[in-house]
């Protein structure tokens, strides 16, 4: 089943604002707020194929897979009161059809909630957006726990989480492999090879 949900911060499993405030660089306080950035290279270049976007994707598979338990997932734009879709063209058919199929606005700046399955269906477009809507990132987040996945326009997946344990589990699964591991700033996952 899934769900649009306009005011999607009342189901998120942590303070919004702390969330942001971690994201904010300006911004120097304390956090439990640790995270990492997967990326396919350590240039500027941002190189969308097919074999790209399916190392993306197992990526993506392998964490919604280690991290479900059942519940559902939110995805929202990191920005929030940021419209869906701006550019109007045959990109995210799918993303497109979903909310075509609901009545939905391509102006919708809420969150959609859906589980599991429906998430990794989706997985491929979700991983694209950013870049094909000219948006900044795009967050799922788990409904239970503090732990969320980030697509950016950067054509790369973060991972960031309250739970340093299990981020440091999950990033550990996936070395050594073709995406290289950067942490963010006041992270630090004690795991040889990352920087």
């Amino acid at each position: 089943m899934i769900k649009f949900i306009k005011y999607f911060r009342k189901a998120l499993p942590f303070n919004w604002k702390e969330y942001h405030d971690f994201l904010d660089d300006d911004i120097d306080g304390g956090t439990d707020w640790k995270g990492v950035s997967l990326q396919l290279n350590l240039n500027e270049e941002i190189n969308i194929t097919t074999e790209n976007i399916n190392i993306l994707k197992s990526v993506f598979m392998y964490v919604v897979s280690c991290l479900d338990d059942g519940s559902y997932w939110i995805i929202n734009l990191t920005f929030n009161k940021i419209k869906w879709f701006v550019i109007e063209d045959d990109s995210l058919p799918g993303l497109r059809n979903l909310f075509n199929l609901n009545d939905i606005s391509p102006d919708y700046t809420g969150g959609i909630m859906m589980r599991k399955d429906d998430l990794l269906k989706f997985g491929r477009e979700l991983i694209v957006y950013p870049v094909f809507q000219k948006r900044g990132e795009i967050d799922i987040v788990h409904g239970n726990i503090q732990f969320i996945i980030k697509f950016t326009n950067h054509f790369e997946i973060n991972l960031l989480s309250t739970d340093a344990v299990l981020l440091k589990e999950i990033v550990i699964q996936m070395m050594p492999g073709k995406i290289f591991i950067k942490q963010y700033r006041g992270t630090c996952l004690n795991i040889e090879g990352i920087n």
